[in-house]
């Protein structure tokens, strides 16, 4: 399941401009594997932000009873605070979420 939503999430995100790059790991949350998919982006930009946040949306009402964290990051804050990333993270580049969304088979969970 967990590959298939992030497949569906990096899907719309993989052609836009200022997109860094998307951290996704599972932990452990009330008993259950909670899938954790934190965006990257260049800069505070709104427009990048609500394209985002639609794709988020639209994982929420398609995967609803799946439990879900995201999070949208500007790498300047990952550049101060490096520890900000559980070591458990995988990172797909932004170059990357093309390929990834026709091609994803691991799943993290």
């Amino acid at each position: 399941m967990s590959s298939q939503i992030l497949t569906a999430f990096c899907k719309p995100l993989a052609s836009l401009p200022g997109l860094v790059g998307v951290y996704h790991f599972t932990r452990e949350g009330e008993g259950v594997k909670v899938l954790n998919i934190w965006t990257v982006i260049e800069n505070t930009d709104v427009d990048l932000e609500m394209k985002i946040a639609a794709a988020q949306a639209e994982i929420l009402t398609t995967f609803g009873t799946h439990p879900l964290h995201f999070m949208t990051i500007p790498h300047s804050i990952l550049r101060e605070h490096p520890a900000t990333i559980p070591k458990e993270a995988t990172f797909i580049r932004g170059d990357r979420l093309e390929a990834l969304s026709k091609t994803y088979t691991e799943d993290p969970c």
